[in-house]
């Protein structure tokens, strides 16, 4: 099976820009985990709850003025949408990730949500 079988095919994003309040908004609207940190249409980061939770609320942060960029993690791991997802699999274990955006061309408007839920 290929990784762009598990995706979802318009996953909700934000902006480097955005506040974490943002985030952590459309992250339980969602029901997910993680959100795509998008600029000008190219994939420049992924805002996870976990990032929300200790980079942001438990540093002291304001969530209504802290902006995504601030705590998000930069230049995120990716993979090509024809790639199987044993190959998803490997790379999520040997990095220790638990989220995987698929990018076709530094560019993903897709996240392996199977990959990515499962491992939660």
């Amino acid at each position: 099976m290929k990784v762009k079988e598990l995706m979802t095919s318009d996953p909700a994003r934000v902006g480097p820009d955005d506040v974490i309040a943002k985030a952590a908004t459309l992250m339980k609207q969602e029901d997910c985990g993680a959100i795509p940190v998008v600029r000008d249409g190219q994939l420049i980061g992924i805002i996870t709850d976990r990032d929300i939770t200790i980079r942001g609320v438990a540093a002291g942060r304001d969530a209504k003025t802290t902006k995504v960029s601030e705590i998000m993690s930069a230049d995120p791991i990716t993979i090509g949408p024809d790639a199987d997802i044993s190959e998803a699999a490997a790379i999520m274990a040997k990095s220790q990730i638990r989220r995987l955006p698929e990018s076709p061309s530094a560019a993903p408007l897709s996240s392996p949500s199977g990959a990515a839920r499962s491992q939660r």
